[in-house]
């Protein structure tokens, strides 16, 4: 009988041992939060119902009224509510499915990163159809990562390119997943471009006046325009004012002037380098500030003090160097500008 006794008497020691080892476990578990939202019930028009949110395949909770301004209700720290479903997940990337209680078919999917202590915002908008269905064969991929830990990704880019046209492009932000979508673009039989499509909503437009370009956001709005010379090489443009390029014998940019005067220069070319995002270059008037229209990279950008005549602030001049992959590509870029990103390239 002892014997028994001493033997379930260490089995309760191991069980009890086991439950602090698991409390240990999940207590010192990195978790974030994230947050959910819809616009559903008010945009589906189908009388009111509940959208349900699905992790990896398991019913997580349920989302019971729409959002009809996107700062409604909206925070973090305010907790659920009717309006809005926070949810605890260990670090890590996660799917999820949006079920829409009124409809058999709808359904909404997409992706979210959570991190330690840190809440992520996941908008539901069926405003926008997220074209999660539409496939592409994305042969060109662009990621900002953090220089200092190259496991973390801040955004991912990937691109449809056929006979140097970009077909689509799918936008990944791993902090911000609300902003994810994917844009398919239409072109003129002359291969100008003409729309940047959301599903089947346009959320750009172009019209084309001889050889100046004016783009339209959604809400028909003119936001910038873009005249180019007879080789739709592109001259000056006006988003907020007049901005006028100068090139140099090879085709490169190495200055931008505004009315006041010239603003910033571009020395150092590497000629034998090709700049990757000029494979988007047929979109340079919807991704102006991720400049496709340089043909090459420079190494040095000159940058003139910013209030018109006050030298009291100094220029600045900021490096750039870069690494190149087997096949003599550009594979990643850093800057002195950005300073704690690295730009990295794949092509495929």
């Amino acid at each position: 009988m002892k014997a028994i006794a001493a033997n379930l008497t260490s089995i309760f020691f191991l069980l009890v041992l086991f439950v602090v080892a698991g409390c240990d476990k999940n207590e010192n578990e990195n978790t974030g939060n994230v947050l959910f939202y819809t616009n559903a019930q008010a945009m589906l028009n189908c009388g009111p119902f509940d959208v349900e949110i699905y992790i990896d395949g398991s019913l997580e909770g349920i989302i019971e009224k729409p959002v009809t301004q996107e700062s409604e209700n909206v925070d973090c720290s305010l907790g659920n509510n009717e309006f809005v479903l926070i949810i605890e997940k260990p670090e890590g990337e996660y799917e999820f499915t949006a079920k829409l209680t009124c409809s058999e078919n709808e359904e909404y999917r997409g992706e979210f990163t959570v991190k330690e202590d840190s809440c992520s915002v996941v908008f539901i908008d069926l405003v926008i159809d997220n074209s999660q269905s539409q496939t592409f064969d994305y042969n060109f991929i662009y990621m900002v990562l953090l220089e200092d830990d190259l496991t973390d990704t801040i955004i991912k880019q990937e691109y449809a390119i056929e006979d140097d046209r970009v077909l689509a492009e799918k936008f990944t932000n791993y902090n911000n997943p609300q902003y994810n979508h994917i844009h398919s673009f239409e072109y003129d039989e002359n291969g100008r471009i003409l729309k940047e499509m959301r599903g089947d909503l346009t959320f750009m437009s172009v019209e084309w006046d001889g050889n100046t370009a004016r783009v339209y956001n959604r809400i028909e709005d003119c936001i910038g325009e873009f005249n180019f010379d007879n080789s739709m090489r592109l001259e000056s443009y006006n988003r907020s004012g007049d901005i006028y390029l100068n090139y140099d014998e090879a085709g490169n940019i190495i200055a931008a002037a505004s009315n006041a005067g010239t603003f910033v220069e571009y020395l150092d070319y590497d000629y034998s380098l090709v700049n990757p995002l000029s494979l988007i270059n047929s979109i340079t008037i919807l991704r102006m500030d991720y400049m496709p229209h340089f043909e090459n990279v420079f190494k040095t950008e000159k940058v003139y003090p910013y209030e018109g005549d006050d030298y009291s602030v100094p220029l600045s001049f900021y490096e750039y160097s870069w690494t190149i992959n087997s096949d003599g590509l550009i594979e990643t870029i850093t800057d002195e500008k950005t300073m704690i990103y690295l730009q990295k390239f794949e092509y495929k």
